[in-house]
């Protein structure tokens, strides 16, 4: 959960890539955060789920949301995200399978020179289903 706003830019970003994340709960036996790369990492292979729900600030159009394992988009999506309207809650999910050591974290991207960043009370979370 992001207790402060990641800072507003027009690059490609993780999720809390400006902060660190005060609220992460997590079985070390499943997964652990990793502040320095900003991203989940699975300790037990099995099927996840991620549902990511990212609270927007800034922008003027569309935003690329991806749900990554390792280098690979599990789910993309392309909302509109507006300062007219700002902030927005945007959701994105998927279901996956992983082994030790995958990477999980959540991107996106304004795709234009508007900024845009994830702000307090975007909330990621990862289950193990089996």
């Amino acid at each position: 959960q992001l207790t402060a706003d990641d800072t507003l830019s027009t690059d490609e970003k993780r999720v809390a890539y400006s902060n660190t994340p005060t609220s992460v709960v997590s079985d070390a036996a499943h997964m652990s955060w990793n502040n320095t790369l900003k991203q989940f990492e699975v300790s037990a292979a099995g099927t996840y789920e991620v549902i990511a729900r990212v609270v927007f600030e800034g922008g003027s159009g569309l935003v690329e949301m991806k749900i990554m394992k390792d280098t690979t988009a599990q789910n993309t999506a392309t909302p509109r995200v507006h300062t007219t309207v700002d902030p927005v809650e945007r959701t994105l999910s998927a279901i996956f399978t992983c082994v030790a050591g995958d990477p999980i974290y959540i991107t996106y991207d304004s795709q234009s020179s508007n900024t845009v960043g994830a702000i307090t009370g975007t909330t990621v979370t990862i289950k193990r289903l089996k």
